[in-house]
Parts: structure tokens; C-alpha cells; sequence
């Protein structure tokens, strides 16, 4: 085959290519969806199972490590990050380990004692506030008064805490390092809720 034959069969070859590529990129949608990997939804339990994962909170959840430096260096990144996502309108919620991540979200503060047991058992009279109140006391004289100090304003009861404590896992995973400035030896970690799935 003589070299303008050979010239022109790569030509054509990078056409084919070419023509390939654009018939894919029209043809072809790439989703990070997790319901494209599983079976189609025969019940009413797996077509609720299948909203929550393409739509509910868990396919808006990042799950961010950084490493590859010094645990200082580390840690100073992770602030920073943490705060640029906190000013990010994409994001509602950045958890960092700062205490004030551990306390329920905002929106669910007002239907608190709808959630909790406590009134459940328990009426809110004036002995049960006083009891609560006079446990407080004794809270803010504890090294744990740092942690109350934003909560007990809004919530003296601490039904919050009752609720996180009712809702965590009977066997939550160990994260060795989740917050920002730890010396535990592992990668500083860090959760943010993104306000649509099109962002996790």
C-alpha cells in the first residue's frame, strides 16, 4: 500500500472515531443513580425504598476525607473547607465535629416534643419544668456545659439529645477521626447535606 493509501485510511479511521464519539455523547446518559443498578420496583415498599435512594436525605450526603499531609496541615484544610461549604447556598448542612453539629437540625427544633417520648409518659407541668431546670444547674457546672451552652436557650429539656440518643444506630460504626484538629492519626473527616441530588 503506497503512503497516501496508508494516509488515507488513518484519515479515515479518526473520522469513524470522530463520528463514534458524537453518536455516543448524544445517545449515551451517564447518571451517578443508584436505582440504574438495581432491579425494577414490584412492591409499594421498594418503590418507597427507590424514591428515598434517588431522591431521599441519603443521595444528598457527601462523605469527605482529605490526606496526604501532616495532621496540622490536615486539620487547617478541613476547617476551610468546612467553612467554604458552610457559606455555599448548595449545602444546608456541614458537619465537622464543632459541637454545634451534634444538636438536631434547626427545622426540626419547633416539633420537638411532638418527636420525643417524653410526653409520652410524662406531662409538662410545673414540677417536671422545675425538675428539668434544676438539672440543668447541675449541667452547666459540668465539663459538658460548653456543648449546652447554644441548646439549653432554646431547649431546656434537652429533648434534642433525647432524640439524637433515640435515633442513633444500636451499632454505629467507630470513626477514628471526625472532626477537625484531632492527633487520633487518621485523615480529618467530614459530612455535608447537599440541598439537591444532582450535587452528591
Amino acid at each position: 500500500m503506497s503512503r497516501s493509501g496508508r494516509n488515507a485510511l488513518i484519515v479515515l479511521w479518526w473520522l469513524l472515531l470522530a463520528a463514534a464519539a458524537m453518536l455516543i455523547s448524544r445517545n449515551v446518559h451517564i447518571s451517578g443513580d443508584l436505582r440504574s443498578f438495581m432491579p425494577p420496583a414490584q412492591t409499594d415498599d421498594q418503590k418507597l425504598l427507590m424514591d428515598e435512594i434517588g431522591n431521599g436525605p441519603a443521595s444528598q450526603l457527601l462523605l469527605i476525607a482529605i490526606g496526604g499531609a501532616s495532621q496540622e496541615r490536615l486539620a487547617a484544610l478541613s476547617s476551610s473547607l468546612a467553612q467554604k461549604l458552610h457559606d455555599d447556598p448548595n449545602f444546608s448542612r456541614v458537619i465537622n465535629g464543632a459541637s454545634a453539629d451534634l444538636q438536631l437540625d434547626s427545622d426540626l427544633l419547633p416539633y420537638r416534643y411532638l418527636l420525643s417520648p417524653t410526653l409520652d409518659t410524662q406531662e409538662f407541668d410545673t414540677k417536671f419544668l422545675h425538675d428539668e431546670l434544676s438539672q440543668r444547674v447541675q449541667d452547666v457546672a459540668s465539663p459538658a456545659a460548653d456543648m449546652l451552652n447554644d441548646l439549653l436557650p432554646r431547649d431546656p429539656t434537652l429533648e434534642v439529645l433525647k432524640l439524637a440518643q433515640r435515633w442513633a444506630p444500636a451499632k454505629a460504626p467507630l470513626v477514628p477521626c471526625a472532626f477537625a484538629g484531632c492527633r487520633c492519626g487518621a485523615n480529618p473527616a467530614m459530612s455535608a447535606c447537599a440541598k439537591s441530588s444532582k450535587l452528591s
